[in-house]
């Protein structure tokens, strides 16, 4: 039996993900999956996502509650807002972290772009399109470095492969092999893009 509320959205993608965003699990499947097959899924890894849930509503509250201190992740620490900023200055002078960790890794990986912007969704860190335009979220100064150089690497790793098949984490590996510790660790972070709104 599930016992907690999900949404649905059918993408472009071969196998079921399920997400926890801002205290809300999200399953994102093929146009074709069944909804039997979903409710499967969910039942299967009950415990890990009411957990996961638990976590994330906890950790929602205490952001919530320091921020009216002025608070603020920054590289996987919470520090207080320097004087005269908010927290879109905040993000908007620190771009330029992003900006320079993106050139380093492109050229020592010889994976050049075509154009860098920035963003502020809600349920991705990063996304590369077709002509190896890379988009990142502006928050992504939230996390720690590690994690930072992580999300980095899987976009610049889609400039070659524009899919998530066996090759393209054969690729990340060779450039991340820690990936797949990083790739989870991620996930305790997935609440940070529904804040400070």
């Amino acid at each position: 039996m599930i016992d907690f509320t999900y949404e649905i959205k059918y993408v472009k993608r071969k196998k079921i993900c399920i997400q926890i965003v801002g205290s809300k699990v999200i399953v994102r499947c093929p146009r074709h999956c069944k909804l039997g097959n979903i409710e499967v899924l969910l039942s299967e890894n009950k415990l890990k996502i009411k957990h996961m849930l638990s976590v994330q509503r906890k950790t929602c509250e205490f952001i919530k509650k320091i921020e009216t201190e002025r608070k603020i992740y920054f590289l996987g620490e919470i520090i207080t807002l320097p004087k005269g900023e908010t927290i879109d200055s905040f993000y908007l002078i620190r771009r330029e972290i992003l900006i320079n960790r993106i050139k380093f890794l492109s050229t020592k990986f010889n994976l050049p772009i075509n154009n860098l912007s920035f963003g502020k969704g809600k349920t991705a860190w990063g996304s590369c399109k077709g002509d190896n335009s890379i988009r990142l979220n502006e928050r992504l100064v939230s996390l720690p470095e590690y994690l930072i150089d992580y999300v980095i690497l899987h976009e610049l790793a889609h400039t070659k492969i524009h899919n998530h098949s066996k090759n393209f984490w054969i690729l990340l590996e060779k450039m991340d092999e820690n990936y797949k510790f990083k790739r989870q660790k991620l996930k305790e972070y997935a609440f940070i893009l529904s804040l400070y709104k």
